[in-house]
């Protein structure tokens, strides 16, 4: 078998002697996308580090946490932990039922007052004369008062007969007379009342008994107001954050028994090394990254101000966490409901500045030049 190769008929192989020859066309397309894939894949771990080099090169990110404000609710009286009536977790509103605390020795005082106060009142009050005697006067009183109401009524009726001539000067005198004698009468009656009365509420023996239940009613009503104070409700409507009391414990007065979060805006504390909190100056932005995604404007409202170990939720060290610059930063928008949550982690990012990554000469500063 003998091939013989043209060279110039091998440059247009889609003639042949000046013929056109139609080709079927192929059965796969070329593998471009293919190759691309596959080059993109290989190429992707240069991009993704590529990507942290200018990305650290110009942010630092610190470990964070979001505060939400507290207020914490103490023991006003001292007592037992009878019930604890919340978990950390729930959500109360004012005037919600915290904690209810128990005194046996207020709650044995009060019995025997509230025992006391029941002889006392029992005793017969020996006053039936008085009572008799008080019967007897405001009856009394009401006939001279009938007496007045009729001796008024006859003396306007001569008053206006006089005006009309149908009645002498001595006939009215009479009758005003007649009425002057029914009021002096009416106030004798009450004068001896009143007189009975203070008598009766000076009596040796009923005045003691008086006094005695007058102190004792007073104790009692102190003692139920102390009894209140034992009963702890929330102030404000919050969430239970922590629950500091266990049922069964005596506490004092100022005891810790209940911290919950308070109206007020939330802030969030960042923990920055030494090299780091020059990026972290009093009005500076910042950028809250939370672990779905959320991104969140913050403005930094104090610097590094004390220091303090990282949390150990936010620390990726688990054997040296030296102590770091805390800062405070506050977000410029209200965090959504399902990011404020006390202690929640959040990373905070600091812009570098130009000067951190050697570009000082684009804002014509001269110390960044070394």
């Amino acid at each position: 078998m003998k091939v013989q190769f043209d060279p110039k008929r091998s440059q247009n192989a889609a003639r042949d002697q000046g013929l056109l020859v139609n080709y079927g066309p192929s059965r796969r397309a070329p593998p471009r996308l293919r190759w691309l894939v596959t080059a993109l894949i290989l190429l992707s771990p240069i991009f993704y580090f590529g990507y942290r080099a200018i990305d650290s090169a110009v942010t630092v990110d610190a470990p964070a946490s979001v505060q939400l404000p507290m207020t914490r609710i103490n023991a006003v009286a001292s007592g037992i932990v009878q019930r604890v009536n919340v978990q950390p977790g729930d959500y109360v509103r004012p005037g919600k039922r915290l904690v209810t605390l128990s005194d046996p020795a207020l709650a044995e005082r009060l019995g025997a007052l509230e025992a006391e106060i029941d002889a006392l009142s029992e005793q017969p009050i020996e006053t039936r004369n008085v009572d008799s005697i008080l019967e007897s006067l405001s009856r009394e009183l009401e006939i001279t008062q009938q007496l007045v109401t009729v001796r008024e009524r006859e003396y306007q009726q001569l008053v206006k007969l006089a005006e009309r001539g149908g009645a002498v000067a001595s006939e009215r005198q009479a009758a005003r007379a007649a009425l002057q004698q029914a009021r002096h009468q009416r106030q004798q009656v009450r004068t001896r009342m009143a007189e009975t009365r203070r008598a009766n509420a000076t009596d040796g023996a009923n005045s003691e008994r008086y006094t005695r239940l007058r102190i004792l009613r007073a104790r009692r009503d102190a003692l139920i107001a102390q009894r209140k104070l034992l009963t702890v409700t929330a102030p404000r409507p919050g969430y239970v954050v922590a629950v500091d009391a266990n049922e069964g414990e005596r506490i004092g007065p100022g005891a810790s028994l209940v911290t919950m979060t308070s109206a007020g805006r939330s802030h969030v504390l960042a923990y920055l090394s030494p090299e780091q909190t020059r990026f972290a100056r009093a009005g500076a932005a910042a950028t809250l990254v939370f672990a779905d995604g959320t991104k969140l404007k913050a403005r930094i409202v104090q610097g590094p101000h004390r220091a303090a170990a990282v949390p150990g939720a936010l620390s990726a060290n688990l054997t040296r966490n030296p102590p770091r610059l805390v800062v405070r930063l506050e977000p410029l928008a209200p965090l959504p409901p399902g990011l404020r949550v006390n202690d929640l982690p959040v990373t905070v990012r600091f812009a570098r500045g130009p000067d951190a990554v050697g570009l000082g000469w684009l804002t014509g500063d001269s110390n960044s030049a070394g």
